[in-house]
């Protein structure tokens, strides 16, 4: 258990060769999935580094399995907004400064490699790294996750990816997965409440971005969604939800930004604004795009 400046301890695993002319750099990975279970199989891949001769050092993040202190998911960052005195590259600093004082047999020089979250966590460490830190591998790490990474594609919200990821990592310290109570979810989500009618909308534009225009207009779409929405809501027993008190004559009023690469749709019910965002919309460039590439975990 590594200490770091706020008293709290990361549980890190280091494996060193026995047997070794002089002193070797180190390799070191942070990770939110649990060390003792991605590295169990050591060495696995990384037989060809332990050839070259490495000291490795495996870090459990704050709050995940046998870490102490609290998980929060990509920590913000210290900074002009953010006084919190710990962030993952602090986490990092620490670490790295307590391996290169305790660990036997290294040359005071560390490196760190990881891919996707572990790869976000190398990105943290290098905006304020330690002067022992001398290269760094990030590798498929999310960017902006509004523009094409894990949680939106072009702005359009993952709402299963979203809810399942989130779920397995932040409902206790190790990975939790929600359980479904079918194989297929394609119609639990649209039994969520607003979740639902989240869902319907988006599927919904996304047959008007695609549809060829008629002579009744994209306004024949978008009454029949209100009056699905409509009647879904009217058959929901009282007291379910908030809004039953509300008006029950909903009034949906769409609206489109040209300006988007996506088609950004709003409607309002009642005192209720929601949005949605097609992904299959028409890319800015012209014709029917397909979403770029993402990252996975």
């Amino acid at each position: 258990m590594v200490p770091m400046r706020d008293g709290v301890k990361l549980h890190t695993i280091i494996y060193a060769p026995k047997a070794a002319d002089g002193s070797l750099p180190i390799l070191f990975n942070r990770t939110p999935y649990g060390i003792d279970n991605i590295y169990r199989a050591f060495p696995g891949s990384l037989q060809e580094l332990i050839d070259e001769g490495f000291i490795f050092a495996f870090q459990d993040i704050r709050g995940k399995f046998k870490s102490e202190g609290q998980f929060i998911m990509q920590r913000p960052p210290r900074g002009p907004l953010n006084s919190t005195p710990i962030d993952e590259g602090t986490d990092t600093y620490d670490t790295i400064d307590w391996m290169i004082k305790n660990v036997p047999r290294n040359n005071g020089r560390v490196g760190m490699f990881g891919t996707s979250y572990p790869g976000w966590l190398v990105v943290m460490a290098i905006i304020d790294p330690h002067p022992a830190l001398k290269a760094v591998s990030e590798q498929a790490t999310p960017a902006d996750m509004f523009l094409g990474d894990d949680f939106h594609h072009n702005g359009a919200f993952r709402l299963s990816y979203g809810f399942e990821y989130a779920y397995e990592l932040e409902t206790s310290n190790v990975l939790t997965n929600f359980k479904f109570d079918r194989a297929d979810t394609y119609q639990w989500y649209p039994g969520q409440g607003l979740w639902g009618d989240y869902l319907q909308l988006c599927v919904a534009v996304s047959r008007r971005s695609r549809a060829p225009r008629t002579a009744g207009g994209a306004g024949s779409t978008w009454s029949a969604t209100r009056r699905t929405i409509s009647s879904r809501k009217s058959r929901m027993a009282p007291g379910k939800r908030s809004s039953a008190k509300r008006s029950s004559s909903p009034t949906t009023t769409p609206t489109t930004s040209a300006n988007s690469c996506c088609c950004e749709s709003s409607w309002t019910r009642g005192n209720e604004t929601k949005m949605c965002v097609a992904a299959s919309a028409p890319a800015r460039r012209g014709g029917r795009g397909r979403p770029p590439p993402h990252n996975h975990r």
